[in-house]
């Protein structure tokens, strides 16, 4: 595991008066905890070829199976910001996170 993972909830979002609702806000994320992950380079394009998901993806990282890791968080690995876009879990002790890096 080569990274320092900084795990913040995004808390709880809201629903607008026209029904649409908006996740919690980024600025204001709550600091939950530290983990180590290892964290790759990664695109869409592979994400498609080895799991056939479509979702935009900028990076991917390994880590121990860690619940406060879900669609909620904002991860930080220094100065830069990731949205969590799809989990894969394996064997209930290990996952793999494929992230967003928010600019």
């Amino acid at each position: 595991m080569n990274f320092k993972v900084n795990i913040y909830s995004l808390g709880t979002g809201f629903t607008d008066d026209s029904g649409i609702y908006h996740k919690g806000n980024k600025d204001n994320a709550t600091f939950i905890k530290t983990i180590d992950a290892d964290l790759q380079d990664y695109d869409s394009v592979l994400l498609y070829k080895e799991y056939h998901y479509t979702e935009e993806v900028s990076n991917r990282m390994f880590c121990n199976y860690d619940e406060n890791i879900n669609y909620k968080n904002l991860l930080k690995v220094g100065d830069s910001r990731y949205i969590v876009k799809k989990i894969i879990t394996w064997d209930d002790d290990f996952m793999e996170v494929m992230l967003f890096e928010d600019i």
